[in-house]
């Protein structure tokens, strides 16, 4: 049976385990060590090396500082089409939960966590504007920069209490989507099971390796890669809804030649069911 890639329903769980965990570590690199000295490719050399500037925005126009981005040269949806097609059952079919999630409104009764929420948020925004354009070698950066993490961490605290206080107010939807969270978890385990090591076949035989990145306070990311196509992967969750993120799988081109631009927006992410 096909996939409907529309679907809230098939897509790669909260925490990525999937992608992660049964990729060996020789898969992947980090943006810190030089391309040269990593990219497989027996032909590969540091001048054929494309650099590619991820710009991540979110719904309101701000930066998206700290968004983890997971790049690979192999399409993921890809797989998980073929898997979905492959399995010997389909995925649960649930549109009237999938509705009443998506049309979910949080009340007002939750001010006490919106006000610490709020405050926070316009801390970590503020001190991600005053670092932008600042030199990134200096003393003063690097304290202003370990504080915006601290900060981010307190905004994360304070997004799980308002997620807890907004799942309070219907407490029958939130029992309902537990419910079929299980029921899809119990599916995926068995649709999914060889999708790691299918990933690591394919990610080998690209003759690249997968690049994990996050978004500089100014919401920006920069890497270098071999010329050719990439994915780009990552995910948000929806502003006051506790039920459904943004999962962007975009596609982009490198060449080798000039410097390539790539956005992630609200526009080119697909809303879905978190689970």
């Amino acid at each position: 049976m096909g996939t409907h890639r529309g679907s809230p329903q098939l897509h790669l769980p909260r925490n990525d385990r999937r992608l992660k965990s049964g990729i060996t570590s020789g898969a992947w690199r980090r943006t810190a060590v030089p391309a040269c000295l990593v990219l497989t490719l027996a032909t590969a050399a540091c001048s054929e090396h494309s650099s590619l500037y991820i710009h991540v925005i979110r719904d309101d126009g701000r930066p998206d500082a700290g968004l983890d981005v997971t790049i690979l040269p192999v399409d993921p949806e890809a797989l998980y089409d073929s898997l979905t097609a492959a399995a010997r059952t389909p995925p649960p079919h649930i549109p009237a939960l999938d509705e009443a999630m998506r049309r979910f409104q949080p009340r007002e009764a939750q001010g006490a966590f919106d006000g610490g929420w709020e405050a926070t948020r316009d801390s970590v925004e503020a001190l991600a504007d005053s670092l932008r354009g600042s030199d990134r070698r200096t003393p003063e950066y690097r304290t202003a920069y370990t504080r915006l993490r601290r900060l981010y961490d307190r905004l994360g605290q304070r997004a799980a209490a308002r997620d807890r206080a907004t799942r309070g107010e219907n407490r029958d939807l939130a029992d309902r989507a537990a419910r079929a969270a299980e029921e899809l978890r119990r599916w995926e385990r068995s649709a999914f099971a060889g999708y790691d090591t299918l990933l690591a076949r394919r990610i080998e035989r690209s003759g690249r390796q997968g690049v994990r990145a996050s978004a500089d306070p100014t919401g920006l990311i920069h890497v270098e890669l071999a010329p050719g196509r990439w994915w780009l992967r990552a995910r948000r969750r929806v502003r006051d809804n506790p039920f459904l993120e943004r999962l962007w799988n975009v596609p982009v081109t490198t060449n080798g030649l000039v410097p390539v631009h790539a956005r992630l927006v609200p526009e080119n992410a697909r809303v879905q069911w978190r689970h």
